[in-house]
């Protein structure tokens, strides 16, 4: 049998190797400094913009540029990617995001920084889940990424990844009574 994977929705996935200890503590020292800002988060705290020009964060931010000319020339876009704007969320106990884009970024990103176990999976929601959800709902035998609305992926420590800025996705409730900290970003092209 052949099928053709019309229309799929890339997302980039790198493990990386970053001192995560550095990174966690200075998220939570920025935590106590900046009283944040509400978006798509319901509870928990998201910074305020962060700068490039925050250290403790440089040697991230440049990997992030990398990985995600890496996945522009992956799928035939044009590379000359700059990071939009990039802030930090740490999510407490019952704490998520609910489901938004990032309209005006060609890329939109996170990179988890601490995820304990049940800390809120990132659920992506397919462009066509209306058509899925009406013609599809209920004769579906094996859920998989072709034939889902919605697809969850568990974070895992010091995992990067990128997707088009247009993915609706949110990120499901923190269950542990540990905070769960994210880097979340926004490229454009230069």
């Amino acid at each position: 049998m052949n099928i053709i994977p019309l229309f799929t929705c890339p997302i980039f996935m790198k493990d990386l190797d970053f001192d995560l200890k550095s990174i966690q503590k200075e998220c939570i020292t920025l935590s106590k400094k900046d009283k944040g800002r509400i978006k798509s988060n319901l509870g928990g705290w998201q910074s305020s913009q962060l700068s490039e020009n925050d250290l403790f964060l440089s040697d991230l931010i440049s990997e992030i540029k990398s990985s995600a000319t890496e996945f522009a020339q992956g799928i035939g876009i044009k590379s000359n990617l700059g990071i939009k704007s990039f802030w930090i969320n740490i999510n407490k106990f019952k704490d998520c995001n609910q489901y938004h884009t990032h309209p005006g970024s060609l890329f939109s990103g996170v990179y988890y920084i601490k995820t304990p176990k049940n800390s809120g999976n990132i659920q992506f929601k397919h462009p066509g889940y209306i058509g899925i959800e009406s013609y599809w709902n209920g004769n579906i035998n094996d859920m998989n990424p072709l034939n889902s609305c919605v697809w969850d992926i568990e974070p895992t420590e010091n995992r990067l990844f990128i997707f088009p800025g247009w993915l609706e996705h949110q990120v499901l409730p923190n269950l542990s009574q540990k905070d769960r900290i994210s880097l979340s970003f926004n490229l454009t092209l230069l």
